[in-house]
C-alpha cells in the first residue's frame, strides 16, 4: 500500500512538472551580432590608458584619464559635474598638491547621509598582496625607510582641506600588519614607507 502511494505521488509530480513547464525562451545571436555586442560592451569597459606601468612581477597597471575612469560609468555618477568647486555640495576630492591635479573623486551620492558632508577622520594607506603560498612582495623601495627622500618611498604635503578650502590641522598615525616585513615612519606632512617583504 505504501509502495503504491509512492508511485502515485511520483506520477502526480511528473504530471505537474510537465504541465507547468513552459520552456526557456531566448534569442540566439548570430556570430556577427554576438561579436558586435561583445565589442560594444568592451568599449564601455575599456578606457584608453594615458600611461601603462608593468612591474617586474608582470603586473600591469593602466593609468586612465581622470575624467574617463570606469567608475564614472556608474549610474549615480552619470551627468555629474566633476569640478572642484562642488566641494560645498558634499563631494570628496583627492588632489596632487604639486600640480593641483585631481586624481580621486567620490560624489556625495555614494556615501551614507551621515558621511555625505563631513568626516571625523581621514585614512589612507598602501597594501601589498600575493596569492596564498607565494612570498609577500616588497613595498615601496623594498627597503625599510630611513627617512630620506632620496632612498625611501614617501608621500609628502599630505594636507586636509575643509569645505571652504582652508587647511585643517592633522596628526599622522600609522598601522602595520607585520613590522618584520614593512615599516612606516611619519613626521608632519610626510610619510615614509617600505620593506623587503618575505624575499
Amino acid at each position: 500500500m505504501i509502495m503504491n502511494q509512492r508511485i502515485i505521488d511520483h506520477f502526480l509530480l511528473m504530471v505537474f512538472l510537465c504541465l507547468s513547464y513552459d520552456g526557456v525562451r531566448g534569442t540566439k545571436l548570430s556570430k556577427q551580432e554576438d561579436t558586435l555586442e561583445l565589442e560594444k560592451q568592451l568599449k564601455v569597459l575599456n578606457k584608453p590608458p594615458i600611461k601603462t606601468i608593468k612591474t617586474k612581477y608582470g603586473d600591469i597597471y593602466d593609468c586612465v584619464d581622470f575624467y574617463k575612469q570606469p567608475a564614472f560609468d556608474h549610474p549615480l555618477l552619470k551627468n555629474h559635474n566633476y569640478h572642484p568647486q562642488d566641494q560645498e555640495k558634499g563631494n570628496w576630492w583627492l588632489f596632487s598638491t604639486e600640480s593641483n591635479t585631481p586624481f580621486g573623486f567620490w560624489p556625495r551620492e555614494v556615501f551614507d547621509n551621515d558621511f555625505a558632508y563631513f568626516a571625523t577622520r581621514v585614512e589612507w594607506g598602501g597594501v601589498v598582496y600575493s596569492l596564498p603560498g607565494i612570498l609577500e612582495p616588497p613595498m615601496g623601495s623594498s627597503f625599510f625607510p630611513i627617512e630620506n627622500i632620496s632612498y625611501d618611498a614617501f608621500c609628502k604635503n599630505m594636507t586636509l582641506l575643509g569645505y571652504r578650502g582652508e587647511r585643517l590641522e592633522s596628526q599622522l598615525s600609522s598601522f602595520l600588519s607585520d613590522s618584520h616585513l614593512y615599516n612606516v615612519s611619519t613626521i608632519p606632512d610626510l610619510m615614509y614607507y617600505g620593506g623587503p617583504g618575505e624575499k
